[in-house]
């Protein structure tokens, strides 16, 4: 429904909430469940962190773009990618710095 949270933000589409459950369903043994969101812009947040300044945001969109940023205490790491069934190089290096 537009407009969900009280301003104008985009419904999240049934195409975005399909390739979300593949996103998740791709994710490698070993990494938590994240915290899922919906964003005004009607993509899918997902968000892993372990501590204050230690995590990962992702967002994706209908169209399979992936945005995140991850904060390692002082040093970030940010950028777009695409998922195309399975995740992105990039987002499998923050995975293993965050979980080891």
């Amino acid at each position: 429904m537009q407009g969900w949270d009280g301003e104008e933000a985009e419904p999240v589409s049934s195409a975005t909430i399909a390739r979300a459950q593949v996103f998740l369903l791709t994710l490698p043994s070993g990494i938590p469940d994240p915290e899922v969101g919906a964003d005004p812009d009607g993509e899918v947040s997902f968000g892993w962190f372990t501590a204050p300044d230690w995590g990962v945001a992702v967002a994706l969109s209908a169209d399979g773009r992936l945005s995140y940023a991850a904060m390692f205490g002082a040093n970030r790491a940010h950028g777009t990618e695409r998922f195309r069934q399975e995740i992105p190089r990039p987002l499998l290096q923050i995975f293993r710095r965050l979980f080891g």
